[in-house]
C-alpha cells in the first residue's frame, strides 16, 4: 500500500505542476476497457450434478462484466528512468452475484543505468484480485493479495559477456479463513551468465533458487506438517535469429524441489523448451512452442506433475487496422508421486489438456481498439470427475491515450 499511495501522491503533483499536452501524452498514459465474458463451464467441472454436490448450485455458464480504468506513468532524468502502473477492475457477475469484486494493481520500477555497463532495476507491485471459480470450487468469495519486490543488477563486459543478479519476494494472503494454510512467502534469488557473439544471438547459462514458507503447517495423515520448500533450477539456452524471418529460443535444465519436514514429496527432473517464430509474408506469422516443465501440486499422494505441451499459433494482418489470430495447444499432463502419503492407494493420475483460441482486433481509430474472441478448452482424465468441456466468448472496446 507504500507504493499505491506514493503514486496516488506523486501522480497529483505532477498533474497540478505541469498539466500540458506534452507532459500527458508522453508520461502519462490513462486507459480504460470495457469486457464481457462468457463462460459456458465456469467451474470447469464435469456436469450439473457434480456442481451441485460441491457448491449447491448446478448454474455452469455464466457472464461476467468488467470494467478497467487506469493509467501508466513514465518520467527520464538523464540515463535513468521511473515507471508506474494503477489499474482497477470492477467486476460483476450476471448469476453468481456473491462473486462481484474489485481489483487494484499498483507497481512503481525503477531504472539505474551507471556508465552503460552496469544497470539496475528496482520494483514494487501490489495485487488484490479475485480467484476465478475454475481454480477454487467454492460458492464463497476468495480474493488473493499478493506484493512483490524485486532488484536486479545487470553488468555488461565489451567482450559480449553479461551478468545478471535477481532477489525477488513475493507475498501471498487469501481472504478466505479456510485458506490460511496456502498463504506463504517466496524468496527467489537467480543469476544469469551470458555471451552475445553477435547482436542477433545469445548464450546464457541460469540458476535459481526459491525458498517458500507457509505460515501453517499442513494436517497429513492425523499429524501436521511443515511444508516448507525450496526448489532450483538449473539451465543452459541460446536465443537468436535464422536469416531474417525466423527468431528461436531454445534451453534445457534440471529443475527440482525439496521439503524441510516432508521428505517424501522430493523431486527432481528435466526440463525444457523450445519455441520458434517465423515472419511468412508481411501479413502472416507464425510461431510454435514446446515445454517440458515440472509442477508441485496440491494433492498429498500426487506430490508433482510432468507438464509436457506443444502450441502453435497463426496470425494474420489483412490491413494495418485489423489483425486476426489463431492458436491451439495440447499439454500432457501426468502426477507422479507416492499413494502411501495420505493412509491412501489411489490410481496415478494422467490428464490431457486441449486448449483452442481465435479472435479479431480492430483499431478503426487511434487509441481506440475493438477485440472479439472465442476460446475452447477441455480437459480428458482417467478420473472421470475432472473432464470436463467449456466454450467462451469475449467482446470488449479499450482506449488507451
Amino acid at each position: 500500500m507504500k507504493t499505491a499511495i506514493f503514486f496516488v501522491v506523486f501522480l497529483a503533483t505532477s498533474l497540478n505542476v505541469c498539466v500540458s499536452a506534452e507532459i500527458i501524452g508522453d508520461r502519462i498514459k490513462p486507459f480504460v476497457s470495457a469486457k464481457t465474458y462468457y463462460d459456458s463451464n465456469l467451474f470447469r467441472v464435469k456436469d450439473k450434478e457434480y456442481l451441485k454436490a460441491l457448491s449447491g448450485d448446478d448454474r455452469m455458464s455464466e457472464t461476467i462484466n468488467q470494467l478497467s480504468l487506469g493509467a501508466s506513468f513514465n518520467y527520464k532524468w538523464s540515463r535513468q528512468e521511473m515507471e508506474a502502473f494503477i489499474k482497477k477492475d470492477i467486476l460483476r457477475y450476471k448469476h453468481y452475484k456473491d462473486q462481484n469484486a474489485n481489483q487494484d494493481e499498483v507497481s512503481l520500477k525503477l531504472k539505474l543505468n551507471f556508465l552503460d555497463k552496469v544497470k539496475a532495476t528496482a520494483s514494487e507491485t501490489y495485487q488484490r484480485s479475485l480467484v476465478l471459480k475454475k481454480d477454487f470450487t467454492s460458492n464463497q468469495k476468495n480474493e488473493q493479495i499478493s506484493e512483490v519486490k524485486e532488484v536486479s543488477v545487470g553488468y555488461d563486459l565489451p567482450s559480449g559477456f553479461a551478468i545478471r543478479a535477481l532477489v525477488r519476494s513475493e507475498r501471498k494472503d487469501f481472504s478466505l479463513q479456510a485458506l490460511e494454510s496456502k498463504e506463504y512467502t517466496n524468496n527467489t534469488y537467480s543469476g544469469v551468465l551470458s555471451y552475445s557473439p553477435s547482436p542477433d544471438s545469445t548464450f546464457f547459462t541460469s540458476y535459481h533458487i526459491n525458498e517458500i514458507d507457509y505460515d501453517k503447517k499442513q494436517a497429513v495423515g492425523g499429524r501436521f506438517v511443515g511444508n516448507d520448500s525450496t526448489g532450483e533450477m538449473f539451465k543452459l539456452g541460446y536465443n537468436g535469429k535464422l536469416g531474417g524471418k525466423t527468431v528461436v529460443s531454445l534451453s534445457g535444465g534440471h529443475s527440482g524441489r525439496r521439503y524441510e519436514e516432508f521428505g517424501s514429496r522430493n523431486f527432481a527432473g528435466i526440463i525444457g523448451k523450445a519455441q520458434l517464430a517465423h515472419q511468412l509474408t508481411g501479413k502472416v506469422a507464425l510461431s510454435a512452442v514446446a515445454e517440458r516443465w515440472l509442477q508441485e501440486e496440491i494433492f498429498l499422494d500426487q506430490l508433482y506433475s510432468v507438464d509436457e505441451s506443444f502450441g502453435l499459433t497463426a496470425t494474420y494482418k489483412p490491413s494495418a487496422k485489423i489483425e486476426t489470430y489463431l492458436s491451439g495447444s495440447a499439454t500432457q499432463k501426468s502426477f507422479r508421486g507416492d499413494s502411501h502419503l495420505a493412509l491412501t492407494v489411489f490410481q496415478q493420475r494422467s490428464d490431457r489438456l486441449n486448449d483452442l483460441a481465435a479472435g479479431m482486433g480492430w483499431n478503426p481509430v487511434r487509441h481506440f481498439s475493438l477485440d472479439m474472441a472465442y476460446r475452447f478448452s477441455e480437459r480428458d482424465s482417467n478420473y472421470d470427475q475432472y473432464k470436463y468441456k467449456s466454450h467462451g466468448l469475449e467482446f470488449g472496446a479499450s482506449y488507451k491515450y
